[in-house]
């Protein structure tokens, strides 16, 4: 490329680029519905650090948000709900050297998520919004259609267990702290993506069906991570955007009575969501 060609590409670059796109100033009242769904996986460990168990399969769901602004204030409360069918697997032990491997299938599972998060938003540039949140949030998952049921219909695989599959549900508290960065491309097609730890407060897993355990476990040492990003095309007051989420969570092993042990779990969400904003 001669020194003539690049100078020529720099003069077209800074001419498309002189104008600024603007961002829209946020209305006092908004509000998102929304389509969301794609891929859930949850793991058990055991101690040496190998999965035992776990469940993964195509979920789907609706989500819904409103936001109330003043000035350059906002509060925000968003809920999600998916629901799905899964395959679950687990790895059980005949002996004292003997691991068997087996599976189930049409697990029923369901998950709720919601935040009521607080935050301001800052003008980097005038084209670009940056808007860090912080608040508390819920969420709850559901596995079922499990309890009662021999892995892969064969009862000498869990013999020793009995009836391998296990139903639980969990409730987690936690807080959110993150960020939102909104970028205009021009005055119709905006980006935004956000950023978010959540640092779990309390939580307990719940309606526990094995032979070992029937109770209510705590949970108190976790954290979760949250990324989404989307593709904004304003229309007027109403936008529409689209684009890839990843939720993931771990939980450390909690010892209940000194007797049962619920093991360290983890979870990965990624999907695409869809959302329609007015």
């Amino acid at each position: 490329m001669t020194c003539k060609t690049l100078l020529l590409s720099v003069a077209a670059l800074m001419a498309v680029t002189s104008h600024a796109a603007t961002l829209p100033t946020p209305k006092t009242h908004a509000f998102s519905l929304g389509l969301e769904g794609g891929h859930a996986h949850y793991w058990n460990w055991h101690e040496n650090g190998q999965p035992y168990e776990n469940i993964g399969g195509l979920m789907g769901g609706v989500m819904a948000d409103y936001t109330f602004t003043y000035n350059t204030y906002f509060a925000k409360i968003d809920v999600h709900a998916q629901w799905g069918k899964a395959k679950y697997s687990a790895t059980v032990s005949k002996g004292a050297s003997e691991n068997v491997k087996g599976t189930l299938r049409n697990a029923r599972t369901n998950m709720v998520d919601t935040r009521l998060v607080f935050g301001k938003s800052f003008h980097v540039c005038e084209d670009v919004r940056l808007s860090p949140f912080i608040g508390v949030g819920y969420k709850t998952f559901n596995r079922a259609n499990l309890a009662g049921r021999y892995l892969d219909s064969d009862p000498s695989i869990s013999g020793i267990m009995h009836y391998s599959g296990t139903d639980f549900r969990t409730h987690h508290i936690y807080l959110p702290i993150g960020a939102t960065v909104l970028k205009a491309l021009d005055d119709t097609w905006h980006l935004s993506a956000t950023g978010e730890v959540d640092i779990l407060l309390n939580g307990n897993v719940s309606q526990k069906t094995d032979t070992s355990y029937s109770g209510r476990i705590p949970q108190r040492r976790g954290f979760g991570l949250k990324t989404e990003m989307a593709v904004i095309r304003q229309m007027g007051h109403m936008s529409l955007s689209f684009g890839p989420y990843l939720n993931y969570w771990t939980v450390q092993k909690r010892e209940k009575d000194n007797s049962y042990v619920d093991p360290m779990n983890r979870s990965l969400e990624t999907g695409l969501r869809i959302k329609f904003s007015f």
